[in-house]
């Protein structure tokens, strides 16, 4: 008997941890309601950030990158002038999360 109560209480205590585990998982990476700003959205931010506007923008890549260990983001990539840009923008936050420039040797 009281080792089937044992059995009982490490299986409620699995399925606890297992919840709260999700819930951590849908909260810090997917965001409260799972919902992504759009490529649009990230591409306008870093925009912004960087002071220019799409007419003055060449050779734009925008991509959703998901990963388990980090939270989802897009990465938008452009060139302006003899400079090449890249952003990590937080898929559902928007918040800039890197930003990385160098000359384009091109």
């Amino acid at each position: 008997m009281k080792k089937g109560i044992k059995i009982a209480i490490i299986i409620v205590l699995v399925l606890v941890i297992a919840a709260a585990a999700f819930l951590a998982y849908r909260h810090f990476y997917l965001g409260s309601t799972g919902k992504y700003i759009g490529a649009e959205a990230a591409k306008e931010i870093a925009f912004k950030q960087q002071g220019v506007t799409e007419a003055e923008v060449r050779d734009l890549h925008v991509d959703l990158e998901k990963s388990l260990i980090k939270p989802t983001y897009y990465e938008v990539e452009f060139e302006v002038g003899n400079m090449e840009y890249e952003y990590q923008i937080n898929a559902v936050t928007g918040q800039i999360l890197k930003v990385k420039s160098e000359k384009d040797m091109d």
